[in-house]
This record gives C-alpha cells, sequence and structure tokens, in this order.
C-alpha cells in the first residue's frame, strides 16, 4: 500500500467505495472502539469481546456484511 502512487491509492479507495457498499465503513466503526481500547489500553482484563466468544463455525455461517457479524465484532461483555 505504502508504494502505491497518490492516484492509485485514490482509485483504489473508490473501487472499494464502489464495489462494498459502505461495508467497510460499517466494519470500521464496529471495530474502532475495541481499537482505540486497545492502544490507550482501557481494555478490563474481563472484558470479552463476543466474536471472541463464539465458535468459529457459527461466525461462518454469517453472510459478509450482516448485521449479526457486525454486532458480533462491535460488542462485548464481562465474563467472570
Amino acid at each position: 500500500m505504502l508504494s502505491l502512487s497518490d492516484q492509485a491509492f485514490k482509485s483504489l479507495v473508490l473501487h472499494l467505495n464502489q464495489v462494498q457498499n459502505g461495508y467497510i465503513r460499517a466494519a470500521s466503526t464496529a471495530v474502532s472502539g475495541l481499537v482505540m481500547a486497545l492502544f490507550r489500553g482501557a481494555l478490563k482484563s474481563i472484558m470479552v469481546s463476543n466474536l471472541e466468544m463464539t465458535d468459529s463455525s457459527k461466525i461462518l455461517e454469517y453472510p459478509k456484511g450482516s448485521a449479526m457479524l457486525l454486532d458480533l465484532v462491535s460488542s462485548s461483555r464481562y465474563t467472570e
């Protein structure tokens, strides 16, 4: 990505925006809270993402971009 020219990068971003119909933005919004907490060191040791607690076979049942998949990525819960 770093070796792309500005024009090639712009073309890539425009193409992804057209092809993915907002999925990338929705996914980014879903994970941004977790990523920021990791950078700030604000995650509590007992906080677990719902994605972590879901069996991978169940995750694979959800279609790309589904509301349930984005909900799994963006939500968390406390465990004992």
